[in-house]
């Protein structure tokens, strides 16, 4: 027989209030089971505990208990292989980022000895030159003191053993000779020396500041997909699934764009093409909708929000360098909407360009940067974006809440989650209607222009994985999709 659990058995037949006082009474207001000195509310209506127990082995109480038990270990058990998916994802992790420091250094090494080669060569070469020079004069140098040594005995003897007419022709010979030797070697005298000099590389200086570091490894906490227990899914009834399917018609990697490449911001342009910038990195890419012609456009700061200006230019958010506009036909960043703050959000509504760079604020301003309207909210906005009414809805930096904000300053909230950082993005489509990405839940839900209906049109069943960005194409009708910050994937309505 199996043992009972120690905590059943040793369950207290007295009252937690009356330590002296048995229970004897069940409270169905407040669903305890009390004493007869326990004080009650005037409305409640205990009953006994005979009463309350009859018929538990087969009542409603003990079912639910135990469907719920049933619910959350199952629950438990898909978490548990979850997290065993996730020690061993982890542990990869770790190889691969030792492999990809490993592989940094390696790069680093292979050019040192690249440019040491390349030093020697040229010091090998420069000593060449400079020793063939020496050695020349050096040669030179030897045969003048050779000879005029030789000559000064010759004149010791020839004082000694000749007339003097003879004498007199060998001075004038030798004085001659002597000119000759005296004119080599004042040449070498005034010449300039060759020699070999070295100017350090700022590396040598300034090797911390040019060589910091290798990367940086952070901890970050980030949401698992976990599976949802009954109660909290009964919880969300008031959104209803839509059953209109979206048919996948484009999906890619972000390796497909290139090594180390992460997808932050991005939007649909002309030419059946995307715009996405890099996560955490100073570049564009501009590519297909299959990922393919993959191009990138380099830049001088970190991009934020993506746009469709029109179809010949795209507007970026730029931070504090303000709005960059770049040139879609000739794939440059052209010149900077200058504004003042943080740039993040940007939104095009009614011609209009919508900026958030404040908090708790909205400037409207033109493609020259000048200030049309600011609007202030009693929110804090993040993700914008436009309808063609010139309506912007707006989620809240503070909370799971969405407003929209029309253009004479009024706004309201028209949706709300309990988690505050549950919203990966959002998008407008050619109705009006608003998508917004469900990170915490992974699902993309929708808003329709009359704010009467609310429904959840794709899921982790459709290939929903912690959305982190969306765009609407409203000519071609299609939905974009970033999982994560890396991969893409394109639907269209059947």
């Amino acid at each position: 027989m199996q043992q009972l659990s120690p905590s059943l058995l040793n369950l207290s037949k007295y009252c937690e209030e009356h330590p002296d006082k048995k229970i004897i009474l069940f409270c169905c207001q407040h669903e305890k089971m009390i004493c007869d000195e326990c004080e009650l509310h005037p409305d409640c209506k205990p009953i006994s505990l005979e009463k309350a127990s009859s018929g538990v082995k087969d009542g409603t109480a003990m079912s639910r208990l135990k469907g719920r038990m049933d619910d959350q270990i199952q629950v438990a058990e898909k978490m548990l292989s979850q997290t065993e998916e996730k020690l061993k994802t982890l542990k990869e992790i770790k190889i691969e980022l030792k492999q990809r420091v490993s592989q940094i250094k390696q790069k680093s090494v292979d050019r040192l000895n690249k440019l040491e080669e390349d030093i020697n060569t040229e010091i090998d070469s420069m000593y060449e030159k400079c020793n063939g020079t020496l050695s020349k004069n050096k040669d030179s140098l030897q045969s003048s003191a050779s000879l005029l040594a030789t000559w000064k005995i010759d004149l010791e003897l020839l004082t000694q053993n000749t007339s003097e007419f003879h004498l007199y022709q060998s001075v004038k010979f030798l004085e001659k000779k002597t000119n000759e030797e005296e004119s080599e070697i004042r040449k070498i005298q005034s010449a300039t020396v060759p020699t070999i000099t070295y100017r350090p590389s700022a590396l040598e200086s300034n090797m911390e500041n040019l060589l910091a570091d290798l990367g940086a490894i952070k901890l970050e906490n980030v949401l698992v997909p976990a599976p949802k227990l009954n109660c909290d899914q009964e919880g969300q009834s008031h959104v209803t699934r839509d059953q209109r399917k979206l048919l996948l018609t484009h999906s890619f990697h972000r390796t497909k764009l290139g090594d180390d490449v992460g997808i932050d911001g991005i939007c649909f342009i002309s030419g059946d093409r995307l715009l996405l910038g890099h996560y955490g990195d100073k570049k564009l890419s501009i590519c297909k909708l299959d990922g393919s012609n993959c191009r990138t456009i380099n830049l001088d700061y970190k991009p934020g929000c993506i746009i469709t200006y029109d179809n010949d230019h795209a507007l970026v958010s730029a931070g504090h360098e303000g709005v960059q506009i770049i040139d879609l036909t000739s794939l440059k960043a052209d010149q900077k909407i200058n504004v003042t703050g943080d740039c993040k959000g940007i939104t095009i509504a009614k011609e209009h360009i919508w900026i958030k760079n404040q908090r708790n604020t909205l400037d409207i301003v033109d493609i020259n940067g000048t200030i049309l309207k600011t609007i202030n909210t009693t929110f804090d906005p993040c993700d914008i974006c436009g309808n063609k009414d010139g309506d912007v809805y707006c989620t809240d930096s503070d909370s799971g809440k969405v407003y929209v904000v029309t253009s004479d300053g009024k706004e309201r909230e028209i949706y709300k989650t309990l988690d505050s950082k549950g919203i990966g993005g959002m998008a407008v489509d050619d109705r009006g209607d608003v998508f917004i990405a469900r990170y915490s839940s992974n699902s993309i839900h929708k808003l329709y222009n009359n704010e009467q209906k609310k429904v959840i049109i794709m899921t982790e069943d459709d290939g929903i994985d912690r959305p982190t960005g969306l765009s609407f194409n409203k000519e071609t009708k299609e939905l974009l999709v970033v999982n994560d910050n890396q991969s893409i994937n394109i639907y269209k309505q059947q």
